[in-house]
């Protein structure tokens, strides 16, 4: 019995020494090697942030699906969301021949301002709320930002906040 017992205990010191020679080893191991350990277990959770970012983003496309399906109203409804109360309009040709005083890479932006300045004082509005639409802009450099438009023709809609907005006449 005593023969069993020590090898037992023999047996138990064996399997001690490794797992602490192991422990051993970890502490002594190179920077390049612990690099090369700490990135092959970090790429496990990368991909599952991966696949989680990619099912979060399906919910997020099946959230926006359903919120187009509700805001899918009829167009009257929409139009009396959006539509401003207009309170003044009125159609007005913009000189624009004094943008050719300028140097040619300032033309557009000095033309611009000076449509934004005739409509605010045409509308009797601050300058801060007027806004031009995109035509507007569009018809100004049609020959490009060096050679605007000497004449535009723009309609003036000023609504109950006060708000201005120049749009291309037709």
């Amino acid at each position: 019995m005593e023969d069993n017992t020590a090898t037992k205990n023999t047996e138990t010191l064996a399997v001690a020494k490794p797992a602490e020679e192991k422990k051993a080893v970890a502490t002594t191991m190179p920077a390049e090697k612990k690099d090369a350990v700490a990135k092959k277990t970090d790429a496990a959770p990368a991909k599952k942030a991966e696949a989680s970012a990619k099912a979060a983003e399906a919910k997020g496309k099946a959230a926006e699906s359903k919120a187009k399906a509700e805001s899918k109203k009829p167009a009257a409804e929409k139009k009396d969301e959006k539509k401003r109360e207009i309170v003044l309009e009125r159609v007005c040709t913009v000189n624009l021949t004094d943008v050719y005083n300028k140097t040619k890479d300032k033309r557009l932006a000095r033309a611009v301002k000076i449509v934004r300045a005739y409509a605010a004082r045409h509308a009797k509005a601050p300058l801060e709320k007027v806004r031009l639409a995109t035509s507007v802009n569009e018809q100004i450099r049609t020959h490009g930002s060096s050679w605007v438009q000497k004449k535009i023709k723009i309609r003036l809609t000023k609504d109950k906040e006060g708000s201005v907005l120049a749009e291309l006449s037709k």
